[in-house]
C-alpha cells in the first residue's frame, strides 16, 4: 500500500516545515523512537544532529535498495569533507540499486533506472504514468543492448 508509513512521512514532513528549536526537537523524537527516513540524514546533517559519517552510514540503509534522485543530490550536496566525497563516490561507482527520477516535475516518477554495480542495468521510462507506451531499455557493459517498447517485454 502507499500508504503504509504515513506516520513516518508526517513525522519527519513536520520537522521539515518547523523551525528553530521546534525542528531540532522535532527531529530528536523521530530518532529517538527509531522512526526512518532518507529525508531525516539531511535534516540531521543540515542540523548538526549527524556528523557526515553517521549521516552516510544512515543514508546507505535507503538507497541501498532504491532513492528519489531528488534526495540523492540533496544529501551529496551536503558532504563537505574530502573524504566523505571519496567514499559516497565509491559506494555511488559500485551501487546495486533502484533510482527514481521525476523527469517532469508533477511529483511522480516517470523514469526507473536499475542499477548494477554503479552502472545502469535496466531503464524504464513511462511518460505519462499510465503503465502504456513504456519504454525498456536494457543495458550491458555500459552499452545498449536492447529496447523494447511496451507489449515486448510483458
Amino acid at each position: 500500500s502507499q500508504y503504509k508509513n504515513v506516520k513516518t512521512d508526517l513525522e519527519i514532513y513536520s520537522a521539515l516545515f518547523s523551525e528553530g528549536e521546534r525542528k531540532i526537537r522535532l527531529l530528536k523524537s523521530f530518532n529517538a523512537r527509531s522512526l526512518k527516513s532518507p529525508l531525516y540524514a539531511i535534516e540531521a546533517l543540515k542540523n548538526g544532529l549527524l556528523d557526515e559519517h553517521k549521516a552516510l552510514d544512515y543514508f546507505y540503509q535507503f538507497a541501498d535498495k532504491s532513492i528519489d534522485y531528488s534526495i540523492l543530490i540533496d544529501f551529496a550536496s551536503l558532504l563537505k569533507t574530502e573524504e566523505s566525497k571519496i567514499e559516497f563516490g565509491k559506494y555511488l561507482n559500485s551501487y546495486n540499486g533502484t533510482i527514481y527520477f521525476d523527469t517532469d516535475g508533477d511529483l511522480t516518477y516517470n523514469l526507473v533506472v536499475q542499477y548494477n554495480r554503479g552502472r545502469p542495468k535496466n531503464i524504464i521510462y513511462d511518460e505519462n504514468q499510465d503503465d502504456e507506451n513504456i519504454i525498456l531499455i536494457i543495458v550491458e557493459d555500459a552499452l545498449i543492448t536492447d529496447i523494447k517498447k511496451e507489449g515486448d517485454f510483458y
